[in-house]
């Protein structure tokens, strides 16, 4: 037997759970989408035009490491990877804001690129000071302004 007011025999804090989930899914999928695009063509533009000269010379450093034309399918799965990542932690951590997204996804962005040039500076010789440094400081900024966008369209949704 059903109360009144109960949707397909759920209680109300149950359709209370299951209508935050639904809204947490939809700013999760909303804001990862948002993000990816940020970064997908943010970092186009960022390394790919205003860099291009500084990434002509890193890329020509590595020598035969690197790809003289990226792969795009791995890139676009690293993208939305990123994108989920930080899209989650803004959702559940309801940094539902565009400085609260940029803030947050700073440090992480941050913390991430600091971590993996770290761990490149110490296992390639080709890796340089210069070469983290912009790489620290380009992702950072590019995190920064998807996380802004992604808290901005958690907001919104």
């Amino acid at each position: 037997m059903t109360r009144a007011g109960d949707r397909k025999g759920l209680g109300p804090f149950q359709m209370c759970n299951q209508i935050n989930l639904l809204s947490m899914e939809k700013k999760l999928l909303l804001s990862t989408l948002a993000g990816f695009l940020v970064i997908f063509f943010g970092g186009w533009v960022l390394f790919g035009m205003l860099l291009k000269s500084s990434m002509e010379k890193f890329m020509a450093a590595m020598g035969s490491c690197a790809m003289s034309e990226p792969s795009f399918v791995p890139m676009i799965v690293a993208q939305l990877a990123i994108s989920l990542l930080l899209a989650w932690l803004i959702v559940r951590m309801n940094r539902t804001s565009f400085a609260g997204g940029a803030i947050l996804a700073a440090w992480v962005t941050f913390l991430i690129i600091v971590w993996y040039d770290g761990w490149m500076f110490a296992t390639f010789p080709f890796m340089t000071m210069e070469m983290s440094l912009v790489d620290v400081l380009g992702n950072t900024a590019l995190g920064a302004l998807a996380g802004g966008v992604m808290g901005w369209v958690a907001s919104k949704v």
